[in-house]
Order: C-alpha cells, then structure tokens, then sequence
C-alpha cells in the first residue's frame, strides 16, 4: 500500500504503491495517512505515480486527509499523477483544492503546482 515514508526538510513524503486506491484500501490509506500527521508545521506529499485508479472512495479518503492536513496546519499535495487519475481530478474539481506538482522533486520544493494535470 504505502511503502515508505521519507522526510525530506519539512515534507513528509508518502508513496503510494498499488494501482488501484478503491473501497478495499481507501480506509487503510486514510488511515496510515492521518496517523503520520502530527501538530508541526510541515506538509505531507503523497505521490501516486503508480496509481492508474482512483474510485469516489479514493477521493473520499484524499479529501478526508485533505480536511485533517488544515485543520492540523499541514499542506497537503500530490504528485507524479497519472493522467488517467489527473481528469478525474479535474472532473471533480479536486484539483483546485488538492495542489498537484508535476514531479516529487517539485512537490517538496513546494514551487509553483502542475495545473495541467
């Protein structure tokens, strides 16, 4: 599911490793996600360049982590989406609240977001 975690500065980078984030691993990747957030100031990179899916539970689950991140002043962004995952984004508009970053190395550097995702 989540094969490591890296702390790179202050940004907890998450990588997420299955194709698929649905129903039967949404909660768990909610779950582990929420855990790794803590009260510092820091900001929490999931990057999901092996995720080809992502199901209403996949986004319910982002959005839940999205919704902790703030309230524990966290940021919180992707990176490395597919285009597959990057239209569903659009579709729903999450990319507007989600901040998505072409590549990991951009992600942490925390610089200007892919908005052509």
């Amino acid at each position: 599911m989540i094969s490591d975690f890296n702390w790179i500065g202050n940004v907890l980078v998450a990588r997420l490793r299955v194709q698929r984030l649905d129903a039967a691993i949404a909660g768990d990747v909610k779950r582990v996600l929420i855990e790794q957030i803590a009260t510092r100031d820091a900001r929490l990179l999931l990057n999901c360049k092996d995720v080809a899916f992502v199901d209403s539970s996949g986004l319910g689950a982002l959005i839940s982590v999205l919704k902790h991140a703030a309230a524990s002043s966290w940021g919180f962004g992707l990176c490395e989406v597919r285009p597959p995952v990057a239209q569903l984004l659009r579709l729903t508009r999450l990319d507007r609240v989600i901040t998505v970053w072409a590549t990991e190395a951009e992600g942490v550097a925390g610089g200007q977001p892919n908005r052509e995702t």
